[in-house]
């Protein structure tokens, strides 16, 4: 009878525990006046999507029109101990996303472009889909406390132009000066918080996207982790 009783209470702590990470989660369709990506010259994104769980919240944008197309990523820890464990190199980063993980990517030039104080690394690829692309992160914003200089703040995605040759240098820096980082950060406030209001099934399909199309598999990321403060002097 012990025995049983052991196992129930088992059984039940687990499902406490799944129920408490489920409730933790929440992805929802932000409305384009609450949005927080901006992507000049886009008056608005064709897809915005919210997310938050304990420790990071943030905006997934699809762009698109005839010319040109982007998928972008905001991404911003809560709590004064949390930090942003991303990581990513570029190519890993692009290589993320649906479109990209499903054709042959031929890389070029990577660097860097300063955009006013944002340093923003870049890397330039192509598809064989009659499009140039610039993959991007910019990582910004570390809590003075964590020892491991990790940001709370990183905006990350690719933009891509149609044409035959690749994006030069002139593109990608206009490009980069197209994205408002900061503006991302200062309109945080309307980026969903985590607790009981669940995921929207259809907000979370359209962010994760279809295979090969649009979309990151790896949407709602989980970078965030608690840091213990550095005391050192």
């Amino acid at each position: 009878m012990r025995q049983q009783v052991l196992v129930f209470v088992s059984a039940f702590s687990a499902l406490i525990a799944v129920s408490a990470y489920a409730t933790e989660t929440v992805v929802k369709f932000a409305a384009e006046e609450a949005g927080v990506i901006k992507l000049a010259p886009f008056q608005s994104a064709k897809i915005r999507v919210g997310f938050a769980v304990s420790t990071e919240h943030g905006e997934y944008a699809r762009f698109e029109n005839a010319g040109m197309k982007a998928e972008l990523v905001y991404d911003e820890a809560v709590g004064d101990s949390v930090s942003l464990h991303y990581g990513y190199s570029l190519a890993r980063m692009i290589e993320g996303w649906n479109l990209n993980a499903a054709n042959a990517i031929s890389y070029g030039a990577k660097g860097n472009v300063l955009s006013g104080y944002n340093d923003f690394l870049v890397q330039a690829y192509q598809l064989a889909n009659g499009f140039a692309y610039v993959g991007f992160d910019y990582q910004w914003d570390e809590p003075a406390g964590d020892p491991e200089g990790h940001p709370s703040k990183v905006l990350f995605g690719y933009v891509c132009k149609k044409q035959a040759g690749p994006l030069d240098r002139g593109q990608i820096v206009g490009i980069i000066n197209n994205l408002d980082a900061e503006h991302a950060a200062s309109v945080s406030n309307n980026l969903p918080t985590s607790g009981s209001a669940g995921s929207d099934p259809a907000a979370l399909g359209a962010a994760k996207g279809p295979a090969g199309q649009w979309g990151n598999k790896g949407f709602p990321f989980n970078f965030g982790l608690e840091f213990t403060e550095n005391t050192a002097s």
